[in-house]
């Protein structure tokens, strides 16, 4: 079983192909080059679904809070 979880964008390296995020109060180095194929530009303050050390898809702020919220209602 895989884990993803919504994380925050802090900075994006200059070179666009991975991202430093913030998840559940922790600072993550992400790839981005799942999302590179597909044209989606990664941006400081945009959420991502991140598994694995790799970015999966850009949420938006709701969808991330939806997320977060309903991840914290499960959490024991």
């Amino acid at each position: 079983m895989c884990l993803a979880l919504p994380a925050r964008v802090i900075e994006v390296d200059p070179g666009g192909r991975s991202a430093r995020v913030e998840v559940e109060g922790r600072t993550l180095e992400v790839s981005l080059d799942l999302l590179a194929v597909q044209g989606i530009e990664v941006r400081p303050d945009g959420w991502l679904l991140v598994s694995a050390g790799a970015a999966l898809e850009a949420l938006d702020p709701a969808t991330a809070e939806d997320l977060r919220t309903g991840w914290e209602e499960r959490a024991p």
